[in-house]
């Protein structure tokens, strides 16, 4: 069955980009994006990667936070609603943080997945697209593509990995919180069948309360230095 632009598409392009981790890790809820809106989500993606500033603005436990990185999430985080206040600064560099400081703690845990594993999953997910959308979806991802400045095998081998790489990182570090408390006995196991998980949707919520709590004690220990004045 082929599947509609608006379910399939858009939540499978946003599913990965660094909104969604950010929310992810967050308890926020982002606003659905529009067709619109996902491609000009794609042009402010194009025209900060084209500047490549690596002018440094602030750190987050000494970890590295670009200017131009800041100005673009800025501007992702306005157009969904992320940020309330679109003259500062501060709610961004803190997104940006966390991210980065779980980003390097699944590292450091052995939790990320290679380049290689990133790159068959998006060619993957590419193929699952190519199979599943209809004409309309799939002249959508063309456009969102294009929108991005890159070529098919761009997006595909180069783009996506990068945010898949990203968002398993981050997945992988709060299944591992789930696990250690489980272990620890504060959490319950799942039920499992011969053929599949049962997951009630209390044992859901408990979970997510467990891994929120984890990453709210990190986030209350990250310490930013801000080094460009303009940004605090």
């Amino acid at each position: 069955m082929k599947r509609k632009v608006n379910i399939f598409i858009i939540s499978g392009i946003l599913i990965f980009t660094a909104i969604s981790i950010a929310n992810a890790v967050s308890n926020y809820e982002i606003m659905p994006l529009g067709k619109s809106e996902v491609l000009e989500l794609g042009q402010i993606i194009k025209e900060h990667m084209s500047l490549d500033n690596k002018e440094v603005v602030a750190k987050a436990n000494g970890i590295e936070i670009y200017k131009d990185e800041v100005e673009m999430y800025k501007k992702l985080y306005n157009m969904d609603g992320t940020i309330k206040d679109s003259d500062s600064y501060v709610d961004v560099i803190g997104r940006r943080a966390k991210i980065k400081v779980l980003y390097e703690m699944a590292k450091d845990n052995g939790l990320d997945i290679s380049i290689e594993e990133a790159k068959a999953l998006s060619l993957k997910e590419k193929e699952i697209y190519d199979q599943e959308l209809e004409e309309e979806g799939k002249t959508f991802m063309k456009d969102y593509i294009k929108a991005l400045g890159l070529t098919e095998e761009q997006y595909w081998s180069d783009f996506r990995p990068d945010q898949i790489q990203l968002y398993y990182a981050i997945e992988n570090l709060k299944n591992s919180f789930i696990k250690e408390g489980i272990e620890l006995g504060i959490l319950p196991e799942v039920q499992k069948t011969e053929n599949k998980i049962i997951m009630s949707p209390d044992i859901n919520k408990r979970y997510r309360e467990y891994w929120e709590s984890k990453i709210k004690d990190i986030e209350e220990g990250i310490e930013i230095e801000i080094i460009n004045p303009h940004y605090q």
